[in-house]
């Protein structure tokens, strides 16, 4: 059964503790089994991380964890140092061992002081035998850090007190934002149900009254693309740039991004643009009467998902979320190239239920589109608006959609990622219909649709 203690605060009747802001105090001292401490840089997550490491040494005397980075050079040079200027050096002795450093930590139990392991991950012969009744990860979100190697630690929680009961288990982390395995267990649309994952979100702001005024300058002057992860607690995949953010100067995320759901004209149709063939993408939007751009809805399907899977999926969420409204499909225009196999183009395979129209090829025309609605005010506000659960454009705003960059050259093509789809999706049909249009088109966009109504 595991012992429950309090942690000290006093030594030789003189208090321990810095100035703890509430974010980490809320970290230090989670009973949950695995506490995150998750965003911005500088916001006090390492010294966060050797105090709950502290907490769970003194108070559980005879107790082991571990305590680690992915390389040795990163846990001396960042960790240990962060360990030597926030733990009292009268709490412990620290010595070197052949995998890295074994830190002694006193307790009130003078005959079974506990012990912490430093140590690399870049090995695993390095931590998989290890008995732990506790380990906490530094940069967690670095490269090589995997959920195969997070699991091979929860695994090793099994270690007993001297007095034969045992700790409670826990393992912690603190992390930076962007990284996928972290997303999926910690973040707010995880799908698993495993207990005891709870996430203490914290940003550079949070820590201000310990960071000098010019390292705060200095990271806000930061484009906002790299505000946005580095700055805050942001639980979408971080991107790796090739080259700068396509919309850089043109969106910000204060006034392109609603704060409350955009809610569609009645009477007046919503297009859909496709990104396909390949992974495939739609984004439901709405020119308005007045000319404003309502981004209402994304979708971007699975790699493995069929066009004919994902039409269903579009089809419901249209009958559901719009079943009031006519839609205008638009799409990428190489989905009318037949296969040579059966002669059938990716457009044929969206028939009957939704007829594909050709959307903006040129690239040129489609960013010019995006970039007039992003500097073009409606009643003061941008006519480009994003409903801010459309997630992935957002951040494909932001700076996911970047330019390709090669030998240092920045080339005038966005690169090909998760973002590119929904954005390309979004450009295709906007360019289509934003500005001058063929009176086909403008009678799809004015009202209900259908053979007997007559063309203008």
């Amino acid at each position: 059964m595991a012992k429950s203690k309090p942690t000290p605060t006093l030594l030789d009747g003189q208090p321990i503790e810095p100035r703890w802001t509430a974010r980490q105090r809320a970290f230090i001292n989670s009973d949950a089994r695995f506490p995150l401490m998750y965003g911005g840089v500088g916001a006090g997550k390492t010294a966060a991380l050797c105090r709950r490491a502290l907490r769970f040494s003194v108070c559980y005397p005879g107790n082991q964890g571990l305590l680690c980075r992915y390389t040795l050079g990163e846990s001396n040079d960042t960790l240990l140092k962060t360990w030597r200027k926030f733990i009292p050096e009268p709490l412990y002795t620290m010595r070197a061992d052949r995998w890295g450093w074994v830190i002694t930590v006193a307790t009130a139990d003078r005959q079974h002081p506990s012990t912490i392991l430093v140590r690399a991950l870049d090995e695993e012969q390095k931590y998989q035998s290890l008995e732990l009744g506790w380990f906490g990860i530094s940069q967690a979100n670095e490269q090589w850090i995997t959920r195969d190697l997070w699991d091979t630690l929860t695994s090793r929680l099994r270690w007993t007190l001297p007095d034969g009961t045992h700790p409670p288990f826990t393992g912690f982390a603190e992390a930076n934002s962007g990284s996928p395995w972290i997303i999926a267990l910690w973040g707010p649309e995880r799908d698993h149900t495993m207990t005891g994952y709870e996430a203490v979100e914290v940003s550079m702001y949070d820590n201000k009254e310990n960071l000098p005024a010019d390292y705060m300058q200095s990271l806000e002057e930061k484009p906002a693309w790299w505000k946005r992860w580095w700055l805050e607690a942001c639980w979408e995949p971080l991107a790796e740039l090739e080259g700068e953010p396509v919309f850089e100067g043109y969106f910000k995320h204060e006034l392109h991004v609603a704060t409350e759901p955009l809610v569609p004209e009645s009477g007046w149709p919503i297009v859909r643009g496709w990104d396909l063939p390949g992974r495939v993408a739609c984004t439901f939007f709405q020119v308005t009467r007045k000319g404003k751009i309502l981004v209402l809805y994304e979708h971007l399907a699975d790699i493995n998902d069929s066009i004919e899977t994902t039409k269903h999926r579009i089809l419901e969420v249209s009958a559901i979320l719009f079943p009031k409204h006519s839609f205008l499909d638009l799409g990428d225009p190489a989905a009318f190239t037949k296969a040579p196999t059966d002669q059938r183009a990716p457009a044929d395979l969206l028939r009957p239920e939704i007829l594909l129209q050709r959307g903006e090829t040129t690239l040129s025309t489609r960013l010019a589109a995006v970039q007039t609605g992003l500097k073009t005010l409606i009643d003061g506000k941008p006519a480009l608006q994003l409903d801010f659960r459309c997630r992935i454009l957002i951040n494909g705003f932001t700076g996911g959609y970047a330019w390709k960059m090669i030998a240092g050259r920045v080339l005038p093509e966005p690169q090909k990622n998760s973002y590119s789809h929904l954005m390309d999706s979004f450009s295709h049909a906007l360019a289509r219909v934003s500005g001058q249009f063929d009176p086909k088109t403008r009678r799809e966009m004015a009202g209900p649709r259908g053979a007997l109504i007559p063309v203008p």
